[in-house]
């Protein structure tokens, strides 16, 4: 089971700048805020609140959309690690048995 405080530490370091939105693909391609990683760390924040389902308005394909680039990374000033963040939300989905 994933360590609810790992993911609180993780989703509560962003600081709402946008930054992340420079360098990410799906960003890129999509411009809309739950592709980026900002809207990624809502998106987990908001599922491990139990506020979401995984199965809801197209989480599932936000989740998987990511490329874990990690350019997010490194244009963040708070040093949130989204593809972490991804790659947890990922293990919850495989443990959920959605597919």
């Amino acid at each position: 089971m994933l360590d609810r405080k790992e993911i609180d530490y993780y989703t509560k370091k962003c600081i709402h700048c946008g930054f992340c939105k420079a360098g990410c693909p799906m960003y890129m391609i999509y411009k809309e805020e739950k592709w980026s990683a900002r809207g990624i760390v809502f998106l987990a924040r908001e599922i491990f609140n139990g506020q979401f389902n995984l199965k809801e308005w197209g989480i599932l394909e936000v989740i998987y959309a990511c490329t874990l680039c990690g350019n997010c990374l490194t244009r963040c000033p708070a040093r949130v690690n989204t593809p972490k963040i991804v790659m947890m939300l990922r293990n919850k989905v495989i443990k959920s048995n959605i597919f």
